[in-house]
Formats: structure tokens, sequence, C-alpha cells
């Protein structure tokens, strides 16, 4: 049956009423926000945490500085590649990988050396220094004589300790003696192991010294004791040095966004 209440109090519950509905609508409106913010900062977390995951495993020494045609370049660029297309980002003009030529440190080429009547093979033992300058030499050269005009025949080491120490720099040793060689005048220079150094100098094809304008070559103690066997004072010299730069080819990885502006930003 019908419940008779003054006025006042029927608006009384009215705007108790009103208020609570108010205070419900906010709190809903609220709760969406927080939801949100929390969907926001959830998608943020996720992000970098995948972002962190990149950089570590990009940055980590399993890549090895990830240098240029190496093994942990190809890795770096297989990851990109995946992650790529994870995110379902494509790839850049059809694909992903683009190659391209770079060089890295000289080869021997079709170096030819003949010493003392001996086609040297070219090896551990005999080869032309990463600096030496291209040409042909010949003519005989007397062993420890230094005639401007000729080829000289050095000892790469001048005291027997130079040969015992594992952190004497030979090849910049003989790259020094080499270029005060040809600006005395020298028209090719051959360094022989006198001593049988105890670390034994190597080709090294990434040498960073700068090519000499002149052949230069190096003989070790083995072929050199076979050479000088009998005492002789000179040897009939003739060399044709050709050392290339090796090319490799390596790949730049990119991929493409497309969101129809007039610029591009390529990073």
């Amino acid at each position: 049956m019908p419940i008779t209440v003054r006025g006042d109090l029927s608006f009384t519950f009215a705007a108790s009423n009103n208020f609570m509905i108010r205070v419900v609508s906010l709190t809903v409106i609220l709760g969406c926000f927080s939801l949100q913010s929390f969907s926001q900062h959830s998608a943020q977390r996720t992000m970098l945490r995948e972002l962190k995951a990149d950089i570590n495993y990009i940055s980590s020494d399993a890549l090895e500085g990830r240098r240029t045609g190496s093994k942990g370049a190809a890795l770096a660029a297989d990851y990109l590649i995946k992650r790529y297309e994870e995110l379902q980002i494509p790839a850049f003009e059809k694909s992903y990988r683009h190659p391209f030529l770079f060089s890295r440190g000289r080869q021997w080429g079709a170096t030819t050396l003949f010493i003392g009547g001996k086609k040297m093979e070219l090896g551990e033992d005999v080869f032309p220094f990463p600096f030496s300058g291209n040409g042909e030499v010949s003519g005989n050269a007397l062993i420890d004589i230094q005639e401007q005009g000729g080829i000289w025949i050095l000892p790469l080491y001048e005291k027997e300790v130079e040969a015992d120490e594992p952190h004497f720099d030979a090849e910049k040793k003989a790259w020094t003696r080499a270029d005060e060689a040809a600006k005395a005048g020298a028209k090719a220079v051959v360094f022989y192991d006198n001593y049988g150094a105890k670390y034994p100098l190597k080709f090294n094809p990434k040498s960073e010294l700068d090519s000499l304008p002149v052949p230069v070559v190096f003989i070790g103690n083995r072929e050199w004791k076979v050479l000088a066997d009998g005492g002789t004072s000179f040897l009939e010299v003739n060399l044709n040095v050709h050392l290339e730069t090796k090319k490799l080819t390596a790949y730049n990885v990119a991929a493409f966004i497309d969101n129809h502006q007039p610029l591009t930003v390529v990073l």
C-alpha cells in the first residue's frame, strides 16, 4: 500500500539517489580510465622488456662486435629479420637483406718469387708483406749490402733478443726499415729470418700499415738456411709482386613502414 511521506523527505531521497547515481557513474568512469591506464602501462612494460632483450642480444659478446662480414654480423641480421617478421614489418624493396661489397685486407694475388734460381712457394715461410708495393723487379743482390738502385737483402732481426721477444712488432719494424730503404734508393727489399724466431712472423691480411712504393718480401729461417747454404754472398732475385685487395660481400638489413608521407626517414 502507498506510504505517505513528507515532500521534503521525498526530495531528499531523490537528491540522495541522484548523488549515488553520480558517484556510481564517476566510479565507473574512473575505473575505465584506470583500466586504460593499466593497459597502457602494461603495453609500455612489454615494449621496454622486448627492447631490452633486443639490445642485450645485439650487443652481446656472442656477436663479437658485429664486424662487417663476420659471423656475428650474420647472426645479428638473422635476429633483426626474425623480429621484423614477428612485428609484421615488411621488407624494404621485397627483401630484408641488401648486399654490398667491402674491402678487408690484402691477399697475395698473382705474386711469384724467384730467389737464388729457385721458385719460392708462397706460404707460412715465404710471402710478400701486406704493405708491399706491387711491381716486377729483378737483379743480382749482395746479401746485407745496401746499394742505391739495387735490391736490398737484409736480416729482419737486428738482435737475437728481438727474435725471442713475444711482443716484438716485426711487421712494424720491417715497414719502418723498408720505408727508409725505399727513400735511400732501394728498388726492392727482401727480409730474412736470421735467427729462427721463437714467434715466427706471419702474413697479416688485416694489416693497416700504409703501402710502400717498392716490393717487400719475407723469407723465413728454414728457407733462408737453404738459400744461404755454402756461404754465398749474393743471390739472383726476381720478384713479381701483385697484392690484391680482398673483396667480401656483406648485407644491410632494411625494413619499411609506409606512413604515406612525402619524406622517408632511414635509420
